[in-house]
């Protein structure tokens, strides 16, 4: 278990003469039926914090990065495992940033609660991406509950994005609880509307700012522009430094890039997360298909975790 500052902070304050870490196997017993399918004979694991005479679930906001020891079975696909919560009722929810890194023969997690975790596998096959160049990363979010099909086992991976759409996938990524967000501020997001709690959550945390006279243009494609300034908001929100693993790019229509877009599309072309299209343009102004953001979201998650 690795804590962040934020995390050590909070037990230190907590602490007594001393800090006891226990990891203890669990097994499957008291999961759900769904638990159980997800994570069949895969590691079952309750972690605990003791500082002092108190025993710590949460960290004042911090996170914790926890590595669990894994290997592969033949044939599993590494994007379709993940980590799951498992609540009181033995019921789990995947965590967005888990998955497996090969090279380090682990699965990671970061949280910001200590519980009982499991490792699980949820491979979902849709009959038009398994050729796709996109399918790894749609693969890592179905996995994870974060992306689905458009219906009938397709998911539409050249489908464009729209800025509800981006909103509830972001939401995801986060492991946003959405439920308080019952009311929006937006004429054009009502009640009764799917999108209603993802475009408030992102309009209540800072992450997108409507369309101006008070509409947030829920069904309009979002532009790529619009979706750099989001992730680079909500990586800030989450306190993540986006990595810089390339020189800015001078591309040919950089002029073209909105002044508010500009320090956000340079850095997610230096984090690798979002790079430009042909003939040396970043398009701005251009939308995303399902696959383009499935690759930018995918792109986020591991990061966190890396």
């Amino acid at each position: 278990m690795t804590f962040n500052k934020a995390a050590w902070e909070s037990v230190k304050n907590a602490a007594g003469d001393t800090v006891r870490l226990g990891i203890t196997p669990s097994g499957t017993a008291g999961l759900s039926s769904e638990a159980v399918s997800l994570v069949g004979a895969r590691p079952v694991l309750e972690f605990t914090v003791q500082a002092g005479a108190s025993s710590l679930t949460s960290f004042g906001g911090g996170s914790i990065k926890i590595g669990i020891p894994f290997t592969l079975s033949q044939g599993e696909d590494a994007n379709a495992v993940a980590v799951y919560y498992i609540d009181a009722s033995g019921k789990p929810s995947a965590l967005a940033q888990s998955g497996y890194d090969r090279n380090t023969g682990a699965v990671t997690l970061l949280t910001g609660r200590l519980s009982k975790y499991a490792v699980g596998y949820n491979k979902i096959s849709y009959t038009d991406t398994s050729s796709h160049w996109g399918s790894s990363y749609i693969t890592y979010l179905s996995a994870r509950n974060i992306i689905s099909g458009t219906g009938g086992s397709i998911f539409a991976p050249d489908k464009g994005v729209t800025r509800a759409e981006f909103a509830k996938m972001l939401a995801g990524i986060a492991n946003a609880d959405v439920s308080g967000y019952t009311a929006s501020t937006f004429t054009d997001v009502k009640t009764g509307d799917w999108y209603l709690p993802y475009a408030a959550w992102a309009a209540g945390n800072k992450l997108a700012n409507g369309a101006g006279n008070n509409h947030f243009n829920p069904n309009a494609s979002i532009s790529r522009e619009e979706i750099s300034v989001m992730i680079q908001r909500y990586a800030d929100l989450a306190g993540y430094t986006l990595p810089v693993h390339a020189a800015s790019a001078s591309f040919a229509d950089s002029s073209s890039v909105s002044s508010w877009a500009v320090g956000a599309v340079t850095a997610l072309q230096q984090a690798g997360i979002l790079t430009g299209k042909g003939g040396n343009k970043f398009d701005p102004q251009g939308g995303a298909t399902r696959a383009e953001a499935a690759k930018i979201l995918t792109g986020i998650s591991q990061g966190m975790i890396q």
